[in-house]
């Protein structure tokens, strides 16, 4: 009768040591899928902070690229009516 009662609070202690490993687990699995979410969020907002400079450095390349081109053009124009004077 002993080593029933021996074996069964063996094995209710196994059980519950089971459970609080599996819980562990789970609690690690869920705190992994957060950090993963959370990784994912600040790399999209990474993204997003780039994509948005690398447009506004196109634009004022773009505006100083037609700057350049004016301040040619009106300096080609001045050079003619200096030699044609």
């Amino acid at each position: 009768m002993a080593d029933t009662r021996e074996r069964s609070n063996s094995l209710a202690t196994e059980r519950e040591s089971l459970k609080n490993s599996l819980l562990e687990l789970e609690i690690s699995k869920h705190e992994g899928q957060a950090t993963l979410v959370e990784e994912r969020e600040r790399a999209r907002m990474e993204l997003a902070k780039v994509t948005t400079e690398k447009e506004t450095l196109e634009v004022t390349l773009e505006r100083r690229d037609k700057e350049l081109k004016a301040k040619k053009e009106d300096f080609r124009t001045e050079l003619v009516s200096v030699t044609h004077c």
